[in-house]
């Protein structure tokens, strides 16, 4: 009899072992690779930097050179200029043709840190200051009235746009597959490491979704499976101002824009403002 209690009493301390050991290895590697799980600069195609040469352009924030591409047009209450922060797979450059589907002349397409032909390392930190100072050269240096912009945050963007529209005024925000913390969004796919205490880069977009007073219009795809839609009902439910919802049932994270529906919600969103 003791014998077997020493057995089965040997047995549970070599799997609780074990299972600390595979939880611990699981966070080490968390931590330690987290960056490169979010962050996925891509390199800009050659063909879309010569195309778009004419619009290409440059800003400089804490000794950082960022790249990207702003076409100006008329800039008004009725066609406002749209600030497009992308996926973190996404080198902005192919959206340029995309925003021809939208009532606006004018739009400015940046890439993170890192991405494209941006200098730098990306991180929540950097890429918020950077959409800041961004803003903060628009409206006082090229003296832009902060109610003829809005922001459209496309996935990982939509934690920099949030946190945007906290900080200065806007005049809408579009958030097309949204989350409510990058944590809480980690947790859901790794649910046995404790990913809050793990994560550098939370993008706690629910903390910042009750003081913004700005409408918002958010796109969720029913077949998400990188971002399921809960998330983004939570930060809706959650928004100081009006929001509006729309969600397109048969698309997924990765493919949402490609849908018709997608973009006629975002000019319909538009036009009514």
């Amino acid at each position: 009899m003791r014998q077997s209690w020493a057995k089965a009493r040997t047995f549970m301390w070599a799997l609780i072992s074990t299972l600390l050991l595979i939880c611990f290895s699981g966070a080490a590697f968390f931590w330690l690779y987290q960056d490169r799980m979010i962050f996925f600069p891509q390199p800009v195609d050659a063909g879309n930097r010569s195309r778009l040469k004419s619009i290409e352009f440059k800003f400089e924030h804490d000794g950082v050179t960022l790249s990207g591409w702003f076409q100006r047009g008329e800039i008004s209450a009725r066609k406002p200029l749209l600030l497009y922060f992308g996926g973190n797979g996404e080198e902005v450059s192919w959206n340029a043709w995309e925003m021809e589907k939208l009532p606006v002349e004018s739009f400015l397409l940046m890439n993170y840190r890192g991405y494209g032909d941006s200098e730098g390392s990306p991180g929540e930190e950097a890429l918020v200051g950077d959409a800041v100072a961004l803003y903060d050269h628009l409206t006082r240096k090229l003296k832009i009235d902060p109610q003829h912009i809005v922001l459209l945050g496309r996935s990982l963007g939509s934690g920099v746009a949030v946190q945007l529209a906290d900080r200065r005024p806007v005049r809408a925000v579009v958030l097309a597959t949204p989350f409510d913390s990058l944590a809480a969004v980690g947790k859901r796919h790794y649910p046995w490491l404790p990913v809050g205490l793990l994560v550098r880069h939370p993008f706690n977009s629910l903390a910042h979704a009750a003081t913004i007073k700005a409408p918002a219009l958010a796109l969720l795809a029913g077949r998400d499976r990188v971002v399921p839609m809960e998330h983004g009902q939570r930060l809706m439910a959650a928004w100081g101002g009006s929001q509006r919802t729309v969600t397109l049932d048969r698309a997924d994270h990765n493919d949402i824009s490609m849908y018709p529906e997608y973009w006629r919600a975002i000019s319909q969103f538009i036009e009514s403002l």
